[in-house]
């Protein structure tokens, strides 16, 4: 008979699981052995399984026991009960929450405190109309609620709501009575028991009803309030001679128009203005200075003060001489005749002196 290697698994009577490995033993041999164990009333499972280093085997019960585990899986609820609960963290039970939702909010208090005053039972707004009926689906008479969508105050008369008021109840004024504004409010909690009005300022600034005179350094602040005064309404368009009757202000734009004015004659005295036509000459600068290659029509591009003279130097710039005309008609009079002729690359002057408003004296030198 051949010979093996078998392996024996033996649970004794006390419940001891062990494993014999019996090597190079006939099958005859085998028998005998599993024989006497067996009636010694050990239990014997013979397996034929080849032995891998480092583990070991299993009997028949570990392996049901182990097929018996299912993975875990956590429950989708916890009862309360599973719950610690402590001073910060606590359940609300229906009968809590009832007691908590059967309280007055802070705008119910306020109406509260409204109705003592005025009589009406005001509750809190709702969007529209028909929302009356189902906020308030049983209404007692005097309730009074504003409807947003519509701006009435609707008041329950014991049968309907009927409109009470237009928009919210206004604030009051001095000839009718409404709700008292903020700041209002505050006015009177800081005005003291039995104060008296004060006078009107109509009579607080009347000189007439007060008796005396002040010296004005004895006024706070007076000088550097009179010195901070802005010249609000001052005006520059007059420069007529400053009169007794004008006021400081007055007087001011009187002065800086003529300073203004006299600055413009001063700086027409100065500095030459080039140009290379006589056609609308400036008449910023008493100078003109012009370079010219043909003849043109010669005019002002704005009226001199009577008693200005403008001195044009005239340089033809041209390779043949120009015959430059003279204007001796409407606003101008030529003492130079009709025309000059300007010689190729020479120079002449023609001075034109205002006379009258508008009106000018040519010549020619």
């Amino acid at each position: 008979m051949a010979v093996k290697d078998y392996t024996v698994i033996i649970q004794s009577a006390d419940g001891v699981i062990s494993e014999t490995v019996l090597k190079s033993i006939s099958p005859s041999r085998l028998g005998q052995i599993l024989k006497d164990l067996a009636e010694k009333g050990q239990a014997v499972e013979l397996t034929k399984v080849d032995k891998i280093e480092g583990s070991s085997l299993m009997t028949q019960a570990q392996k049901d026991k182990l097929e018996g585990l299912v993975n875990y899986v956590h429950p989708a609820s916890h009862p309360a009960t599973m719950i610690s609960q402590d001073s910060n963290n606590r359940f609300v039970s229906d009968a809590e929450k009832a007691t908590y939702l059967d309280k007055y909010t802070k705008n119910e208090v306020d109406n509260k405190l409204s109705t003592l005053v005025t009589g009406l039972d005001w509750k809190e707004a709702v969007n529209t109309f028909a929302d009356l009926a189902t906020t308030y689906p049983n209404p007692d008479d005097g309730w009074s609620v504003y409807v947003k969508s519509e701006d009435i105050t609707y008041t329950f008369n014991g049968t309907a709501w009927v409109t009470s008021s237009q928009g919210d109840i206004p604030l009051a004024t001095t000839t009718t009575a409404g709700k008292m504004s903020a700041a209002d409010k505050t006015k009177l909690d800081g005005i003291a028991a039995g104060a008296t009005v004060n006078d009107t300022d109509g009579n607080l600034k009347n000189r007439a009803n007060h008796t005396g005179t002040q010296l004005a350094e004895t006024i706070s602040d007076f000088a550097a309030a009179s010195r901070g005064v802005v010249l609000a309404g001052l005006s520059l368009l007059s420069s007529a001679a400053i009169t007794a009757s004008d006021t400081i202000l007055s007087a001011l734009g009187k002065l800086q128009k003529q300073i203004t004015d006299l600055s413009a004659v001063v700086n027409r005295d100065k500095g030459v203005s080039n140009v290379s036509t006589l056609v609308s000459m400036p008449t910023a600068k008493r100078l003109v200075y012009a370079t010219v290659t043909a003849a043109t029509t010669l005019s002002l591009s704005a009226d001199l003060e009577v008693g200005d003279e403008l001195h044009v130097v005239v340089y033809n710039n041209s390779a043949s001489a120009i015959t430059q005309s003279l204007p001796n008609s409407g606003s101008f009079m030529s003492l130079s005749g009709a025309a000059i002729s300007i010689p190729a690359s020479g120079r002449v002057e023609i001075n034109v002196l205002c006379v009258a408003a508008t009106t000018y004296l040519i010549r020619a030198l």
